[in-house]
């Protein structure tokens, strides 16, 4: 999810981040860096700007990376942990597997993890 507006606030970033947004960027940067931002997030690279933040940068330091995700995200990491599948998650949460599957990818992408097995092991870490 990639948020681009006028604003520059620190407290509006923190907002669109811990909503759910994985990248925040301010239409006040120049055209060309505004795409090449926007092309490099669709390519999944990273880049190294102040003009955005990604959502797993947003953790201070030695927050449990779990902390990171928005209350449904949770609710979907918990199901996850409990082993359920995308469509058991789906009926559970009344959501459809797409919108689960978006979920899914988000955590994995805030939790720095590969997939849902690494996932789950972070969990039992945190325990």
């Amino acid at each position: 999810i990639v948020v681009i507006t006028g604003s520059e606030s620190s407290e509006d970033k923190n907002i669109a981040m811990n909503s759910g947004a994985n990248y925040f960027l301010s239409k006040s940067i120049e055209n060309k860096q505004l795409e090449n931002s926007v092309t490099n997030i669709i390519k999944d690279n990273v880049l190294n700007s102040s003009t955005f933040l990604k959502s797993n940068n947003q953790a201070k330091n030695g927050e449990n990376p779990i902390n990171q995700l928005t209350s449904r995200q949770k609710e979907v990491y918990d199901l996850i942990c409990n082993g359920d599948t995308n469509k058991m998650i789906a009926k559970k949460l009344n959501l459809t597997e797409g919108t689960v599957k978006l979920h899914v990818r988000a955590i994995l992408q805030t939790l720095g993890v590969n997939n849902r097995t690494q996932a789950v092991s972070l969990n039992q870490n945190n325990l």
